[in-house]
């Protein structure tokens, strides 16, 4: 393309003050000459109006016109490619400086493009005076970057809050619930006031396809953060103090109006583990989205369990707490007891003996399809 190559060295030197008019009037001036213009000169008017909304920071604006380019002319690759370059220098540019470093251990691991994506996808919260971040039992799907203030982790144990840990700047708080489905399992509140960006999980899916490797180096850096910062070591309370037993033996679980009432039909699933406070069984969902509703709802379940010696069943309520991914269409639902089981079952589930390893659920071992959506909108 001739007029590209032409100027080439001339895209890279276009600045602010180079505009003589506005962007909105240099765009209805484009639309009306578009069609006096020949394609090459029409790629070349776009460029120039993509590079001005980059430099005045209307970064929606200048990438949905460089998409323009793209339908215009494909074969534009020097204003293509230079225009994405500008963009994204501008974009590094615009992020505040306190913010950058903050942050610049996890930018580190980013590329330019990554690090754009991730800033520039994060709303903003502030809060005042002692406000929760979010509750325990709650169903929070976002990611806090903890920018300002400081923050208190808290556990419910017993009807009784423990502080668990404080957060600072530079923390991220929420990993637990943005990378996995379950709900919140301590309360996270402010001090006195805090400032954070926030990070919505629905933008994982969006970034896969652009940004296959975002998700993956975020979830290594919280992770990193978490072990440099000591948390939920021996001296915190342990959530799962109770002893799990691993048996098996299959469940029939129903899901609950808030009534308390049986949503019919009940459905089948395998059980994995049993405490004194909760189990955990496998069932078969068919959509990843499906799954993610159960979070947080009502469940009845009654199942028994049987060793060579002993067998017993179990006719409890309970909640579901977490979704985890199996294999396949397969998942592990988590379901914390309303009450927990009394001494007489503890025992008897201590006298169990001791198996290594879960048992192995095949694809075709669970007896039957989840069918949630119509039970969901019932619970409404």
């Amino acid at each position: 393309m001739e007029v590209a190559k032409d100027r080439g060295k001339e895209q890279a030197s276009v600045s602010e003050g180079e505009s003589r008019q506005s962007v909105s009037e240099r765009e209805r001036a484009f639309e009306r000459e578009l069609a006096m213009k020949s394609r090459d000169e029409a790629a070349w008017s776009l460029f120039q109006l993509i590079v001005d909304c980059a430099r005045q920071k209307d970064f929606r604006k200048a990438e949905a016109l460089r998409e323009r380019l793209v339908q215009l002319d494909p074969m534009a690759l020097t204003e293509i490619i230079t225009s994405a370059e500008i963009i994204e220098e501008e974009k590094t540019k615009s992020r505040p400086e306190d913010h950058s470093k903050l942050w610049a251990g996890l930018y580190a691991k980013l590329t330019s493009s990554e690090a754009n994506a991730l800033y520039y996808s994060m709303k903003e919260r502030s809060t005042l005076g002692i406000e929760p971040l979010f509750m325990q039992g709650d169903n929070n799907t976002d990611l806090h970057f903890l920018n300002e203030g400081r923050l208190i982790m808290l556990w419910n144990q017993g009807g009784r809050e423990v502080a668990v840990r404080t957060f600072r700047p530079g923390d991220i708080i929420g990993e637990e619930t943005f990378f996995s489905s379950s709900v919140c399992t301590s309360s996270v509140r402010t001090f006195s006031h805090s400032r954070c960006n926030v990070l919505e999980k629905d933008l994982l899916s969006q970034w896969r396809d652009q940004f296959p490797a975002l998700e993956g180096k975020l979830r290594e850096y919280c992770g990193e953060l978490r072990r440099s910062s000591g948390s939920f070591t021996s001296s915190s309370p342990d959530r799962r103090s109770e002893k799990r037993r691993t048996v098996s033996g299959q469940a029939m679980l129903q899901l609950l109006y808030d009534s308390g009432e049986p949503i019919r039909p009940a459905f089948k699933g395998e059980l994995l583990n049993v405490s004194s406070w909760g189990i955990c069984v496998a069932v078969r969902i068919l959509r990843r989205q499906t799954a993610q509703l159960l979070l947080g709802r009502k469940m009845g379940f009654k199942f028994m369990v049987s060793s060579d010696k002993d067998s017993f069943k179990l006719d409890q309520r309970g909640r579901i707490v977490a979704i985890q991914p199996l294999m396949l269409d397969d998942y592990t639902v988590h379901v914390e007891f309303d009450e927990k089981l009394g001494e007489q079952m503890v025992a008897t589930l201590e006298n169990l003996p001791e198996i290594e390893e879960k048992p192995c659920i095949e694809q075709n071992s669970l007896s039957g399809t989840l069918h949630i959506e119509s039970q969901i909108r019932g619970t409404a």
